[in-house]
């Protein structure tokens, strides 16, 4: 790994330990909120940082499923269909049934704030 990349990880590591050494049981919700943001933020700049960097499949699975993680089923999906449509192994019929389950939460995930918007 080129020098950069890892002092640019070694910070991102440290900003990240840094935000959960400071929540704690007595947080308040506005703390925790806090936190919340940070690590949504960190994630951002780690994909904008990495991504363009290392654009295969195994580095596109791991930002969707930080993305999921953080509850963007939709912006998830797009990279797992990304690297669905890079798939050409027998193999990769078991990640596209995992991708038509990532589809249908996306569509439920949809629905739901549809109706809590309504």
């Amino acid at each position: 790994m080129p020098q950069e990349d890892a002092q640019a990880l070694t910070e991102h590591l440290r900003m990240i330990h840094n935000a959960a050494a400071s929540i704690s049981s007595s947080s308040s919700p506005g703390e925790i909120e806090q936190y919340e943001r940070r690590l949504r933020q960190l994630a951002l700049d780690w994909e904008n940082y990495y991504l363009p960097k290392y654009p295969g499949p195994f580095f596109r699975v791991r930002v969707a499923d930080v993305r999921a993680a953080g509850g963007s089923w939709n912006t998830a999906l797009m990279l797992y269909n990304e690297v669905l449509g890079s798939l050409n192994s027998p193999e990769s019929a078991s990640f596209a049934e995992f991708v038509s389950t990532v589809r249908t939460r996306a569509q439920d995930d949809a629905e739901l704030q549809g109706t809590l918007c309504s």
